[in-house]
């Protein structure tokens, strides 16, 4: 079903919303629910979002997107680190068991294991 923009507003007469209204979606960059207000402050239009929202879509108007950063950050900044001061290793899964030197893997009475071979 198609969206008739101009049943039950006779104000709409005063602007040519397939044109104007797209034009200031073009322009601004707005969504639908920005756009009936600036539409209402700017020509006293009081134009429904879902109306502003089919008629944009059905001109193939899109809204821009916004780029996202996908990715992960970093979540120690490593460079200041000095060596195990903030960083939390399960030690229960270490697979190499020399990788650790016996200074530092002592601490673990559990896992002695890790220590002797």
């Amino acid at each position: 079903m198609r969206c008739s923009a101009g049943l039950g507003y006779p104000e709409i007469g005063k602007l040519n919303l397939s044109g104007d209204g797209r034009a200031e979606a073009k322009r601004t960059g707005y969504s639908p629910m920005r756009l009936s207000k600036l539409l209402w402050r700017k020509y006293t239009l009081g134009i429904s979002p879902n109306t502003i929202k089919a008629i944009l879509r059905r001109h193939g108007q899109r809204r821009k997107r916004r780029r996202v950063r996908r990715g992960s950050r970093p979540l120690y900044d490593y460079e200041h680190l000095l060596p195990f001061e903030e960083m939390q290793v399960d030690t229960k899964y270490i697979l190499d068991q020399d990788s650790l030197p016996r200074e530092v893997s002592s601490p673990f009475p559990t896992y002695k294991s890790l220590t002797e071979p």
